[in-house]
């Protein structure tokens, strides 16, 4: 199983995603960058048990850094995360230039995750939650209409648990 992490700078504020961000963990891997969003995976190439905390804790990681900052437009930098998991596939896609890409439902409702999310907010999936439960916080968001999958259930994450 794979996590799946988007991040997109919704205020079109001056930010570029560095190739090795500092929140960037070294067992999240950068998959690429598409506009002002970033996306990131866990467990993959290298599994590990912790790839659901690994992506937690770089989600409250960006939201904490990134909260409220500026850019240095001066633009109020604000971002909606998105996160699930399953199962991907993955692949070098191109004829001149290569590119790794994934693809799949967990990528797909990710993305989504991401896109009907709420500014601030990290909004994942009930399969997430259930991975880090206890270990994390979460917000009921309820039921959520997403294109090609029907109603999910969403949460928000918001802290570590003490």
């Amino acid at each position: 199983m794979v996590l799946v992490l988007f991040c997109h700078n919704i205020a079109n504020a001056q930010l570029t995603w560095p190739a090795s961000p500092a929140i960037l963990l070294p067992y999240v891997e950068k998959i690429k960058t598409i506009g002002d969003c970033y996306m990131a995976v866990a467990n993959l190439p290298k599994q590990r048990a912790d790839h659901a905390d690994a992506v937690a804790e770089m989600a409250l990681e960006v939201q904490e850094t990134l909260g409220g900052q500026r850019s240095h437009d001066n633009t109020l930098i604000n971002f909606r995360i998105g996160i699930n998991c399953g199962a991907v596939v993955g692949g070098v896609i191109g004829k001149t230039k290569f590119a790794y890409d994934l693809w799949g439902d967990a990528v797909n409702i990710a993305s989504r995750m991401e896109s009907t999310g709420e500014a601030g907010k990290i909004q994942c999936t009930e399969a997430f939650k259930n991975l880090v439960q206890g270990r994390y916080d979460f917000i009921a968001n309820g039921l959520k209409q997403i294109k090609g999958y029907g109603l999910i259930n969403t949460y928000f994450l918001t802290k570590k648990h003490i």
